[in-house]
């Protein structure tokens, strides 16, 4: 990323404060200074501020949960190379569905659109009864990326645990909450750098889990995974889906769908077919 107002994230500062200061983020200048500027936060006060629990991404009280969403003529382009084409399809609470399709359908760019991660280029997506409002929306999304994206140096329970502390649930008791759900009770105390692929996503399911997300994203998750691992994450969803929760899966495994009574919605190139 490029440009002016692009400012590279001190992600090694952060990650040593969590480290070094046993997860005390008033110690950190950076952060009390940021949050003696919230409105309402006195700076004699930045310490305990990051002792209590938030109530959800931004300190909104999370009350609702996502009912249905609706893609609606989504277009998504890099430069002048279309990855969606006028998607429009809807998903429910309480269901599983798979996103098919061959490589470079546009699966997990539809997936990154749903999870706000990219903006489309025209169209919309709603989620009801929350709106288009992605501050309200993303408190309710646990997301499973095809790397499982946690912090290599943290343990497997600190990944988990910031998790808890950024989505502002209790903390504490957090990893015995999630853990033996995807089987890691034991991976408690090892660096994420340390773990094969297929504990790496163990941890990458709990953290996406620590929060009970009325919207569960997964792209590939049982890419590289052994037969113990991958019947803990089908056991996993469909927990989650007797929970109510929206369940949504890049998938390319054959027979799974069927398994799992999950919806199949397919794509080729960028079009929902």
């Amino acid at each position: 990323m490029k440009g002016a107002n692009c400012v590279k994230p001190k992600w090694p500062y952060f990650r040593r404060i969590y480290r070094d200061r046993s997860w005390n983020l008033g110690t950190c200048p950076r952060v009390r200074a940021r949050a003696a500027r919230r409105p309402g936060v006195a700076e004699s006060d930045t310490g305990s501020f990051w002792d209590r629990p938030l109530a959800g991404l931004g300190g909104r009280n999370v009350q609702d949960v996502i009912e249905h969403i609706e893609v609606r003529a989504v277009t998504r382009l890099f430069g002048a190379t279309p990855a969606l084409r006028a998607v429009s399809t809807r998903f429910d609470a309480g269901s599983i569905t798979f996103l098919e399709g061959p490589n470079g359908a546009g699966k997990s760019t539809l997936l990154a659109v749903i999870g706000s991660v990219l903006a489309p280029t025209s169209g919309q997506v709603l989620y009801h009864p929350l709106g288009s409002d992605l501050e309200l929306v993303r408190p309710h999304i646990g997301w499973v990326a095809h790397d499982s994206l946690c912090y290599r140096e943290l343990s497997a329970r600190q990944n988990v645990e910031l998790a808890a502390r950024i989505y502002g649930v209790e903390v504490e008791g957090a990893w015995q909450r999630v853990a033996p759900r995807v089987g890691a009770e034991a991976l408690a105390d090892r660096r994420v750098g340390t773990l094969s692929r297929g504990q790496r996503q163990r941890v990458a399911l709990a953290r996406a889990l620590v929060h009970e997300p009325s919207l569960l994203l997964l792209d590939e998750p049982w890419s590289g995974l052994d037969r113990a691992s991958a019947a803990h994450l089908q056991s996993a969803l469909l927990e989650e889906r007797a929970r109510g929760a929206l369940v949504i899966v890049v998938n390319h495994a054959d027979g799974l769908a069927e398994q799992l009574g999950a919806r199949c919605v397919r794509l080729e190139n960028g079009r929902v077919v």
